[in-house]
């Protein structure tokens, strides 16, 4: 056996890793400290409106388009130590030290192959790295989700969900993660069943008696984030809204620019493993099924019918201030880059499909993909730092060979390395994130 591959080398990775992941967080923040201490992008919103609770004032200012989960939360920190950048990214440092903390506990506790690389990929995911000390929401709503996912598997469900309802305290958009929460459970009790089935027959059950013992058996698992979820529409069903503030450009709207972002940073964000699936599995794969007449045709017809669709109708996604922007300015300004984008996002996808189908959780993967779809409807700015809490996920659910795994790590450290340097040499109060 490749002593890699043991328990015992497995943890040690792991806390290596453990102890890197920290590391490097707290490197970014003290560069940031050393060379960028103003605020940056959305922390102009977020500062004032902690100090607006500080201050003793309420409802929260007009301005804020969530729940004032985290802006209440940092008032320990902004009274002890003031209001200012350094403070609240000094707090989020905190929070990003135990989501990692978490991260570890999961990867520990669903035993994955690769532990030290499966840290890295959480803590070095290059849309959540850039962000993490700084004074934005989308940190402290990934801490309670991924608490919510240590929970559920330590079973404690009722906790599980009771984390949940925090990670909406602090962006409401989490509440799409209790179905998910729901539909995992649902599905871990699905296998659990088919398992003991496979191994002792089906003892003369009928197929009735079956899902009925698993609707049952995933029902006490899954009642409180049904409950979550109940609560969730009452509340935003007597709002009439689910947003907050006054500002139009946060109110939920379809926005087709959404997806096409989010397919060319999954190609992005794993280029090393599509690159790698699609020369593995291209002569006995994909280039029986793409070399024929149908599938060129279907696939012309695909790039065909993105490129004809594309539009970028969001003002905030006009400039070029922010890294995300310069693909869609691009594919709206030039067909070329449009088509080049298209092909980009639907040569990723064939190989997505290629590479989920040979996972041993590709149901999970799917149902992953399901609810991060559902998410994404109604976010009318198109925004990587959306991504962040998917992206998660899938590196839950997947599942990569050792050299995969290596290369993806070194892929994630780089981007996140470039983009954290440049939001700690940008100059200007809008931009340099993402």
């Amino acid at each position: 056996m490749d002593d890699q591959n043991t328990p015992l080398r497995q943890a040690h990775h792991g806390r290596g890793a453990l102890y890197v992941a920290m590391g490097s967080v707290g490197l970014y923040f003290l560069a940031l400290a050393l060379f960028n201490n103003r605020p940056i992008a959305d922390e102009g919103y977020h500062l004032p409106a902690v100090q607006w609770f500080c201050d003793g004032h309420w409802p929260p200012p007009h301005f804020l388009p969530m729940l004032p989960g985290y802006h209440l939360l940092a008032l320990v920190p902004a009274k002890l130590f003031g209001t200012n950048v350094l403070v609240l990214r000094a707090f989020n440092l905190v929070m990003a030290w135990a989501a990692i903390a978490l991260a570890y506990g999961i990867i520990r506790q669903t035993n994955q192959p690769n532990a030290g690389d499966a840290l890295l990929h959480f803590a070095w995911n290059p849309v959540l790295f850039p962000c993490m000390v700084l004074a934005y929401t989308d940190l402290p709503a990934l801490l309670w989700v991924v608490a919510a996912a240590y929970l559920y598997c330590r079973q404690r469900f009722v906790l599980s969900a009771l984390a949940l309802l925090l990670a909406c305290l602090m962006r409401q958009s989490s509440i799409v993660w209790a179905g998910l929460m729901a539909a995992w459970a649902a599905a871990d009790v699905w296998q659990q069943r088919r398992s003991v089935r496979q191994r002792h027959g089906s003892g003369g059950d009928s197929l009735t008696a079956a899902v009925g013992r698993v609707l049952q058996a995933a029902t006490r698992r899954a009642w409180p984030y049904g409950v979550l979820g109940a609560t969730a529409i009452v509340f935003f069903a007597l709002r009439g809204q689910v947003t907050f503030g006054s500002e139009r450009a946060n109110r939920p709207a379809f926005n087709v620019a959404q997806f096409y972002l989010f397919g060319l940073f999954l190609a992005l964000l794993w280029t090393p493993i599509w690159l790698a699936c699609l020369r593995r599995e291209w002569e006995t794969v994909f280039r029986p099924r793409l070399m024929r007449a149908s599938g060129i045709g279907f696939l012309t017809a695909v790039v065909a019918l993105l490129v004809l669709t594309y539009e970028n109708p969001h003002p905030w996604n006009q400039g070029l201030d922010y890294l995300k922007n310069w693909p869609l300015v691009m594919m709206s300004d030039s067909l070329i880059w449009r088509t080049l984008a298209c092909l980009v996002i639907v040569t990723g996808g064939c190989a997505a499909v290629g590479h989920i189908w040979l996972q041993p959780q590709r149901s999970m993967l799917i149902i992953v993909l399901l609810f991060v779809l559902v998410f994404l409807l109604p976010q009318s700015l198109a925004e990587p730092r959306y991504y962040i809490v998917p992206v998660f996920f899938i590196n839950l659910f997947a599942r990569y060979r050792a050299r995969e795994a290596r290369r993806l790590t070194f892929w994630y450290g780089l981007m996140s390395a470039i983009v954290a340097a440049r939001v700690c040499l940008w100059d200007e109060a809008t931009g340099g994130v993402w």
